[in-house]
């Protein structure tokens, strides 16, 4: 029986050929069919003309296939252009953008590493709530600014040094959280300002190292310093 690839009519097997290879192949064809042509130029065969009109034919036919080819080579490297370009990004970030990115996520990574943080559901099991609705109790508390929430993936989560050993915020977190300018101030920039050595607090301690200790209201002159207009 025969392969139904080489049954295919010789023409339609020729289609599937790209330009480009068309145009390859006729340009190594024009150069070898020239080359002979020259040489037979400077024969004294008798037959020497006749195979020079034969080439001349040859070369003409060649010409036509690679001009014919031509306008389908040009769409073919502009489809693969388009192509190329529709895979591109429509913003490359620049190397001082990338090391800023990267300075944030690790931030960000080290303060969960250390302090650890609850899920909405954690902290309605650690309640006892009963609502279906798992994430009403965290977030009516982020709602009421009890707690910071910081996005975490398509999640939002709640680092833990807020809570006390029972899971209930901490009265601090709501008092200084008020005093913070929040609206201008995003989520994690909030959540680091705890965990980052302040100048207003004594020996420059993190806000996060003096909760629960007897200079935890110095945390809320802080927090007061950083919502002051700075002087001109």
């Amino acid at each position: 029986m025969d392969d139904p690839l080489t049954a295919q009519p010789a023409a339609r097997r020729t289609s599937d050929i790209s330009a480009g290879a068309v145009l390859a192949t006729g340009a190594a064809l024009c150069l070898s069919l020239s080359a002979l042509r020259n040489t037979l130029a400077h024969s004294s065969d008798a037959g020497a003309t006749t195979l020079i009109a034969q080439l001349d034919a040859s070369l003409g036919a060649s010409e036509d296939v690679m001009i014919a080819a031509l306008p389908s080579a040009t769409q073919e490297r502009d489809r693969r252009a388009e192509l190329v370009e529709s895979l591109m990004p429509d913003s490359i970030p620049q190397p001082v953008e990338l090391l800023q990115a990267r300075r944030s996520a690790a931030m960000r990574r080290d303060l969960l590493t250390q302090f650890g943080y609850f899920s909405a559901e954690e902290l309605a099991d650690m309640h006892g709530s009963t609502a279906k609705n798992r994430y009403a109790l965290a977030a009516r508390w982020q709602r009421e600014e009890k707690v910071l929430g910081v996005p975490r993936g398509a999640r939002t989560v709640y680092p833990a040094f807020q809570f006390d050993s029972d899971g209930r915020p901490l009265p601090i977190i709501a008092t200084v959280l008020d005093a913070l300018p929040t609206v201008a101030m995003s989520a994690w920039a909030v959540a680091l300002w705890w965990c980052a050595n302040n100048a207003y607090l004594p020996g420059q301690a993190r806000p996060v190292e003096l909760l629960g200790s007897r200079d935890e209201q110095e945390i809320l002159s802080a927090a007061r310093r950083l919502s002051e207009p700075e002087p001109l």
